[in-house]
């Protein structure tokens, strides 16, 4: 190559380099703000402007040993016909093996199958000449031990339009963005309506009514193998996942973990964070200190509790004890440290 051709190729990678960066940025600001139930959908669309395709899937959802489950499924110009046909086929799909046996690669379908063999097998014949499918890139990104699953597909209707290897790996580098940015939308977007995991430290997981996981915060993930080591998903641990299965509480103590749920739209929001100080104060002794660390008075804490002065003393002795502390300014700090968020900071 000349060395105008060298300086053009550079020039090239340097702006496929950039509108990469500037997706990827944008990803993450969308995930703040877009509805979750349109993120998907958006974000394919602009993942078409760093690699072409002419459609796409985007499934998540849970895997075990013994199957997948992608209960949440996106689809860019493809009728929802697709799917039900996929059904009818699923048992000859090769490619499913291949990215099943090499998670967060992505794999181009010609390196697997020559065209000339491809074109014979059922999958072919029956499915993808009828629904554009001659080029194909696919990820699968499982995650442990939680068991869930992303795959994401890219698909070409024309056969000499081969992906590049420059294409599979720009794609191979967007997808766990893609499947992050994902996690931030659905997350953020229930923690917004519900107000659950917000104590610094906490970490939320969505789940459905049998306790199985849909998504996961990694620190809830993390916090819930500390506590059973040998936990693998998609179902939540017990005696978790059967507290929220008989749904009589919102709050449960495990150990060191302190969970929280609340229900939305079907699913379950449940917060995760590990045990503080507060945990250790008593339900009247944590009234009486909060009022307190606001700025109240025994006698005012007192006439808004309905107890006598010497009670509300006694027990804000108790919880002084309990927090090593001894005067209201050393009491907010406390609070404050272990991530209450209502105390006057002002001594």
């Amino acid at each position: 190559m000349s060395r105008t051709g060298q300086a053009g190729a550079r020039v090239h990678d340097a702006a496929a380099d950039r509108r990469l960066s500037a997706l990827i940025l944008e990803l993450y600001r969308e995930a703040r703000e877009r509805d979750a139930r349109t993120f998907c959908d958006w974000a394919l669309r602009r993942a078409r402007e760093v690699v072409a395709f002419d459609s796409a899937m985007w499934g998540h959802g849970n895997a075990t040993a013994e199957r997948v489950d992608l209960f949440d499924v996106h689809l860019v110009d493809q009728p929802a016909s697709m799917l039900q046909n996929y059904a009818r086929v699923q048992q000859h799909d090769f490619l499913a093996r291949a990215v099943g046996a090499s998670p967060h690669v992505t794999v181009e379908l010609y390196s697997i199958i020559s065209r000339e063999a491809f074109v014979r097998t059922p999958m072919y014949r029956r499915h993808a000449r009828r629904f554009g499918m001659e080029n194909l890139l696919c990820t699968g990104w499982p995650e442990s031990p939680s068991g869930l699953l992303s795959v994401i597909s890219f698909w070409r209707a024309e056969v000499a339009r081969r992906f590049s290897e420059a294409e599979r790996a720009t794609t191979e580098f967007l997808v766990p963005h893609l499947v992050e940015a994902r996690r931030l939308s659905v997350l953020g977007a229930m923690q917004r309506r519900v107000g659950i995991g917000e104590m610094p430290g906490g970490c939320v997981a969505v789940c459905d009514q049998r306790g199985v996981l849909h998504e996961a915060e990694e620190g809830f993930v993390r916090l819930v193998a500390s506590q059973w080591p040998s936990w693998h998903g998609p179902a939540l641990p017990e005696p978790l996942a059967t507290a929220l299965r008989k749904g009589r509480k919102v709050r449960l103590a495990v150990g060191e973990l302190r969970f929280e749920w609340a229900w939305l739209d079907r699913r379950l929001l449940v917060g995760l964070r590990r045990a503080t100080a507060i945990d250790r104060l008593s339900a009247r002794e944590r009234a009486i200190v909060e009022r307190v660390a606001r700025g109240g008075t025994a006698k005012l804490v007192a006439r808004e509790l309905r107890l006598q002065p010497t009670t509300v003393r006694n027990h804000l002795a108790s919880a002084h004890r309990k927090l090593g502390v001894s005067n209201r300014a050393q009491l907010v700090r406390a609070l404050v440290a272990a991530g209450w968020p209502g105390a006057d900071r002002g001594d």
